[in-house]
């Protein structure tokens, strides 16, 4: 059986399962360049803070699901500095994830959205 992946927007409720992915891949990414207290405060801030950008709804946010698991997430929208573009904001994927081929589903379906 093959894997299949699905993406859909991310819903106002979602905010535990973009964190975790955010967190976790951020974790491993970055957090090995931070002190350790900066690293946990980090991880901590990305673990908490999806609640309240997915309920402002101001940027879109998509899901990819990697055989009904979520497993990873893009937010764009609007540039902030170039007028009339669109630009990716955050892309994540959590590490379970890696290497599957699930980021370029999710990246085609942003580009299609954009």
């Amino acid at each position: 059986m093959s894997d299949v992946i699905t993406v859909h927007p991310a819903e106002p409720g979602g905010g535990d399962i973009a964190g975790e992915i955010h967190a976790l891949s951020w974790s491993i990414s970055h957090g090995p360049l931070c002190t350790p207290k900066v690293a946990a405060a980090g991880i901590e801030e990305r673990c908490t803070k999806w609640h309240d950008i997915l309920a402002e709804g101001v940027d879109t946010i998509l899901l990819a699901r990697l055989n009904e698991r979520p497993g990873a997430f893009a937010r764009f929208g609007a540039s902030a500095s170039r007028p009339a573009l669109a630009e990716i904001h955050t892309f994540f994927a959590h590490p379970d994830v890696w290497g599957s081929g699930i980021a370029m589903v999710l990246l085609m379906a942003v580009l299609d959205r954009v």
